[in-house]
Order: C-alpha cells, then structure tokens, then sequence
C-alpha cells in the first residue's frame, strides 16, 4: 500500500463526513450548517489534492474516493440542502431541476477522471461540480445574512440552470492557484495574506463572490478567444 496516499485520502474522508454531516443539517432544516459544512468540505477537498501533489502520493484509488466524495458534498448535499425550498417554489419542476443538477455532477467527474487517464488533464474541461456546490452553498449564506430567509427562488432557478449547463459544457475553466511555484517567498506571502484576509473578514459574501468571479472571469476570456478565432478564420477565408 502507498503510505503516501494514506495522508490526501484523510482529507477526502474528511470531505465525505462534511458532505454527510451537511445532508444531515439540511434534512433538520439547519440550511446556514447545511452550507458551512459544504464549504469546509471544499477546504478539505483543496487539501488532499495539494497533499497528493507535494507528497506525490496521487493514486488511481484516491481519484475515484476523491470523486465520490465531491460528488456527496457538492451534488448531493447542495440538493438535499435547497429542495424543500425549490419544491415551495417551483413545485414539480424541483424534482426535475435536482436531477439534473445531480446527472451533470457526475457526467462532470467521469469526465474529469477519463481525462486524468488520457493524460489530457491541463485544467477543468466544464465547471468543476466543488465550485458548482460553494456557488450553491455561498448563495444561501448570503440569503440568510440579508434576508434572515432563504429569498429569490428565481435567482436561485437560473443559477441552477447556469450551473448544470456550465458542468456538462467543454469550456476549459482553469485551475485556481493563488500563486506558482517559482514565485519568491515574500510574493506567497503578501499573496497569501491579501487572498485568505477578505475571506477571514466577511466569509459569507466573499466565498461566493471570489467563485463568480472566477466564472465570469473564464467565460469572459472564452468569449475573447472565440471572437479572436472567428476574426481568424474571416481573414484566412477572405485573403483565400
């Protein structure tokens, strides 16, 4: 056995508790616990995937643990943490809207997890399904911090829809790195500070805002790139 996946997969057993112990505030209809378990498990699921690469310890049987657990906490548990309030507000269509938040999960990390064999894997091809679940639990703590109530069933219908269509489309949404490896000292440092100290200070509107941004960001620059290509190939057709 590798001693050296050993330490990643007890964060991933910590992901995979916090998605339980989320489905289990959401069923008590503890939405705020609901969502701040959903978001440790997002912490704990950036760890074992930096302590496998440092420790190089990266093993298939830790992808597939790691992909079940994302799957609980940041498919399952968001669903199970906002259908009683989509059933009072859109009815039928819920049950619909869940499953097929829950089916483009888990085409997402299939998807991931062929790529990683295929050697293919440069970045996230489609939103990964951890950033879809912090956008989801984000969205409720900010509800109850100016509200007090879960508020905006409209809002929260489109954003579900964006999510699913982002997950299973192929847009290549790059990896979040606060700093690269060659950065000197000092710059990881003052990097480290200005990225962990908002988060620190107002948690609840920056874990969601920080994931917006990173998703307007990508389609922003995806947009470019397209209309860059499309200039591209007009010029190449007309000097033809």
């Amino acid at each position: 056995m590798n001693l050296k996946a050993i330490f990643p997969c007890a964060f991933t057993v910590g992901n995979l508790v916090s998605g339980f112990l989320a489905i289990g505030a959401a069923v008590r209809g503890d939405l705020i616990s609901s969502a701040a378990f959903i978001c440790l498990g997002a912490i704990l699921d950036f760890l074992d995937g930096s302590l496998a690469r440092v420790l190089k310890g990266a093993t298939r049987f830790g992808r597939e643990f790691d992909s079940f657990a994302d799957f609980v906490t940041f498919g399952v548990a968001p669903m199970a943490m906002l259908y009683s309030f989509l059933l009072d507000s859109i009815g039928f269509w819920s049950w619909l809207l869940s499953g097929m938040f829950l089916v483009a999960g888990a085409f997402r990390l299939i998807r991931q997890n062929l790529e990683y064999e295929r050697n293919k894997y440069n970045g996230y091809v489609g939103l990964p399904i951890t950033s879809s679940g912090i956008v989801l639990a984000g969205f409720v703590l900010i509800s109850f911090e100016f509200s007090g109530v879960m508020a905006l069933p409209g809002m929260l219908t489109g954003l579900l829809l964006g999510l699913i269509v982002l997950m299973i489309s192929t847009i290549n949404f790059p990896r979040f790195r606060v700093f690269k490896r060659n950065y000197p000292l000092w710059l990881k440092f003052l990097l480290s500070i200005s990225f962990a100290l908002p988060l620190i200070i107002k948690p609840k509107i920056m874990i969601f805002a920080m994931i917006m941004l990173y998703i307007g960001m990508t389609l922003v620059s995806e947009m470019v790139r397209l209309s860059i290509s499309k200039r591209a190939h007009q010029k190449s057709t007309y000097n033809k």
